[in-house]
């Protein structure tokens, strides 16, 4: 056999090498990303099963958690002997513990899921002060804790938003979390300014503050960052993930600062600032 036929045959030994080695490389890739999609659609198929295992648990647990709170708020404050109403009051703020975690987590649903749906529109800021002091007034006087709010120096002022996300879903959670770590005999401010375009509502307190560790993360819902309040309220860790979200559904954003009571022992707190849009 001639030198240039051993040549070309050699030649196409090697070429069909590489050829079967590339076949072998994308048949290993393709099973890969097969099995990736397989994995994929297991996946997504879990996350639908876990989804609606979710939404009927809120939805029954929600239900008989119902009567639970209305019993047991009779027997708080109906009972004749003074043990029963002991229980019944102990009852209750368990169950309302209960409820505040399954509308949390009824509402990290609607984020995930994109589900939420806003009716934007002229809000007047005084109405939303006036609902929020009486939705607040026993936990403030239980814990003798004082707010002080400047609304009523723009009594015609109006944000644009959503009435019901901007009052339950924003600033009761702030105004929330901002009594639970406050200290008793304190003081909660409310600050309303008003810019060229926008509003900005502060709400600062003298409490425990957030430690380092937790401000990075306290608007990721994948994170633990839950804490015991001042007089051992419990919470869900869910609060802070839900304000930003609909904040920023409301194109409004969020500013915040706090000194920990640990590292900072004479001068801790917290304060968030709310930015809307002013309606013209």
């Amino acid at each position: 056999m001639s030198y240039p036929i051993c040549q070309f045959l050699l030649i196409l030994f090697f070429t069909i090498q590489i050829v079967l080695f590339l076949f072998a490389v994308i048949i290993s890739n393709s099973q890969e990303i097969y099995q990736s999609q397989q994995k994929a659609i297991e996946y997504q198929q879990r996350y639908h099963s876990s989804d609606k295992l979710l939404h009927v648990l809120s939805h029954d647990l929600g239900n008989s958690l119902m009567l639970i709170l209305n019993y047991s708020a009779k027997i708080a404050h109906v009972a004749e002997d003074q043990d029963m109403r002991r229980y019944g009051d102990c009852i209750l703020k368990a169950a309302e513990i209960q409820q505040e975690i399954i509308d949390h987590v009824k509402q990290i649903q609607i984020v995930n899921d994109g589900k939420i749906e806003l009716f934007i529109e002229p809000v007047m800021i005084r109405d939303v002060f006036q609902t929020i002091k009486y939705l607040f007034k026993n936990r403030l006087f239980s814990k003798k804790i004082e707010m002080i709010t400047n609304e009523s120096e723009f009594p015609h002022l109006k944000v644009i938003a959503d009435s019901s996300c901007l009052t339950n879903q924003i600033l009761c959670n702030l105004i929330s979390n901002a009594i639970k770590f406050s200290h008793e005999d304190s003081q909660i401010n409310v600050n309303i300014q008003v810019e060229s375009d926008e509003v900005c509502i502060t709400i600062s307190d003298d409490g425990v503050g957030i430690p380092e560790n937790i401000i990075h993360t306290i608007f990721r819902d994948d994170l633990p960052t839950t804490r015991p309040g001042t007089k051992g309220e419990k919470g869900t860790g869910y609060g802070m993930p839900i304000v930003k979200a609909y904040v920023h559904h409301i194109k409004g954003r969020l500013e915040i600062s706090s000194k920990s009571q640990d590292q900072f022992p004479n001068d801790h707190g917290t304060t968030i600032k709310v930015f809307l849009r002013k309606y013209v």
